[in-house]
């Protein structure tokens, strides 16, 4: 249910820019930019790693599948963390930090499963 939220209110706040697409901009450090569609391809490629590897119809949620899924998150952090919405509407800015809690979740869910 949670995925159905996210998904509707990603499209909803992103629809709800005007279908404005602000410009990338430097942070205070210059080092992050990206636009909202940058942000909504990192949200695709993100539910397609999110979900479980399956095995002959059985998603597979062994010690070996949620290791690699662990070792991996990092790189879905940096790519959003490279993401600078602090110039784009608030409603796409909300979708970022959306998109930053489905991140931690999973990575509150491998460490709290991993004890």
């Amino acid at each position: 249910m949670r995925a159905v939220w996210l998904v509707a209110a990603l499209f909803a706040l992103g629809c709800g820019g005007g279908g404005q697409r602000p410009e990338p901009g430097p942070s205070q450090s210059g080092a992050r930019a990206g636009t909202h569609g940058d942000l909504m391809t990192l949200f695709i490629d993100w539910r397609a790693f999110q979900k479980p590897p399956v095995l002959d119809g059985v998603p597979q949620y062994t010690v070996a599948a949620m290791s690699a899924q662990q070792r991996e998150l990092p790189a879905f952090q940096r790519r959003l963390a490279a993401l600078d919405p602090g110039s784009w509407p608030v409603g796409q800015q909300v979708d970022w930090h959306l998109v930053r809690a489905e991140m931690n979740g999973l990575d509150f869910d491998h460490r709290v499963s991993a004890t």
